[in-house]
């Protein structure tokens, strides 16, 4: 956007005082041009985007018990100091019958295939304590457990069976947190569990599985804390997931390093990499569930951050700033990122004035073919997209939303393809939402992807 400066002006100036007299004046104005109205800025250099499998966590730290969406069948439940903050507490024998649980309220029995993790603690060594997976009438249990110093695989169909089980390498100790993984899979009329103890500081402990069949196969249809035996089990960081949630996966398109810090501001785990997991057993529901951060280093330098849940079986994707570059005082940009996948705050925009604004799509370089874009302008709101589809763009502005003073505003894109391409895109600035808009400005903005 070219700014001219307007020469200076001479204005003669002319009195009449009466007929007969003249005064003849000269007066010299400057007229300057104001300052831009809005500018680009540059966004963070590293972008982060979580997709969880998760079906549903607890860290028992929420302010109600059970907690939202759960239920409890049998035994006297309450909230109890845990691992990490508040976990959940047993405080009656359990030693009837199917034994006591809390549920998870919603039917998983769609699943032919379910991950789940719990931490319990070594005490009371005589009282079963893990996971339950139930049948829809909640009279039949899968119970993965530690008992004693052992993991064991047993159910309950009328009557107890244990079917599997395997002593944990260096014992179980009161007053310790151990981490319990299983996994169940349904194939024709038959169940396959596996089981994982860890110890407390994330080793494996054990490892054991059973194939049920015949009498005592059932389809699990709901999930949660289960306990058999004398009172007081303790329980904290549930988690059921269909992806495995002892991990957590991070994808870049070049090596960088991640730190995991929970909420209290401890690093709990560090991984370096461009495709590479981290190990989260001890503490698959990071801190007490409130927002953790991943910090993202290039080199050594800190280039980005993601604040929020972190939860085993999560995947992390970060989006790396090629390039950018901008014209004088920000109002034109061109900015490229290193993705085959992206879905980031392209640019940020920043206004000092209340101002309504679209994005325009006016041209590209390089071919459309293979590409799914879609672009919005995010200000008080969220605009409708500019869309490009099937090689085409079949919808080329956004509609007009309001921007907020200050650098609250960005341009975020989603996009996918196989080469190369730029796009080039107009920022309509007007002083209104409807017509007359009043005297608008265009900001040219060039957004290339870089597969």
């Amino acid at each position: 956007m070219k700014m001219r400066l307007l020469p200076m002006v001479l204005i003669a100036l002319v009195v009449v005082a009466n007929a007969s007299a003249y005064f003849h004046m000269e007066l010299i104005a400057s007229l300057r041009p104001s300052a831009p109205t809005a500018s680009f800025a540059r966004p963070p250099p590293c972008q982060v985007s979580r997709s969880s499998v998760a079906l549903v966590y607890t860290d028992f730290d929420e302010e109600t018990f059970p907690p939202p969406g759960w239920a409890i069948d049998g035994g006297t439940w309450t909230r109890d100091a845990g691992h990490k903050g508040q976990g959940a507490i047993n405080t009656v024998k359990s030693k009837y019958e199917k034994g006591h649980q809390v549920y998870w309220n919603a039917s998983i029995s769609s699943y032919y295939s379910l991950w789940a993790a719990v931490k319990v603690r070594g005490d009371p060594e005589k009282t079963y304590k893990g996971i339950g997976f139930l049948d829809y009438t909640r009279s039949k249990v899968y119970e993965i457990s530690i008992h004693t110093d052992k993991l064991k695989i047993r159910s309950y169909v009328d009557s107890w069976k244990e079917h599997e089980y395997e002593k944990i390498k260096g014992g179980v100790s009161d007053y310790e947190w151990y981490t319990i993984v299983a996994r169940y899979t349904v194939t024709g009329n038959s169940i396959t569990i596996e089981a994982w103890a860890y110890r407390p500081d994330g080793t494996l402990g054990a490892y054991t599985s059973a194939t049920i069949d015949g009498k005592r196969f059932f389809q699990p249809a709901y999930v949660g804390i289960h306990a058999w035996g004398y009172p007081n089990p303790r329980y904290d960081d549930f988690v059921a997931s269909t992806g495995d949630p002892r991990t957590i996966s991070f994808s870049a398109p070049a090596p960088v390093s991640v730190e995991i810090w929970d909420d209290a501001g401890v690093r709990e785990f560090t991984g370096n990499g461009t495709y590479f997991s981290v190990t989260v057993v001890r503490d698959i529901v990071l801190g007490r569930g409130y927002p953790g951060s991943i910090r993202v280093y290039n080199g050594t330098t800190l280039c980005g951050e993601y604040r929020g849940i972190v939860l085993g079986s999560d995947a992390f994707k970060i989006y790396m700033l090629a390039s950018y570059s901008a014209c004088p005082a920000g109002t034109c940009a061109s900015v490229a990122w290193r993705a085959p996948v992206v879905s980031v705050a392209a640019v940020n925009i920043s206004t000092t004035q209340p101002f309504t604004a679209k994005l325009i799509y006016s041209g590209h370089s390089g071919s459309l073919a293979g590409y799914s874009v879609e672009i919005r302008l995010v200000g008080a709101a969220p605009s409708t997209p500019i869309i490009i589809s099937g090689g085409a763009v079949t919808s080329n502005e956004t509609n007009i939303v309001a921007l907020r003073i200050g650098s609250k505003n960005y341009v975020n894109l989603t996009a996918s393809g196989p080469y190369p391409l730029t796009l080039n895109l107009l920022l309509e600035l007007c002083p209104s939402a409807t017509p007359p808009r009043g005297v608008c400005l265009y900001y040219p903005l060039n957004l290339t992807l870089r597969p």
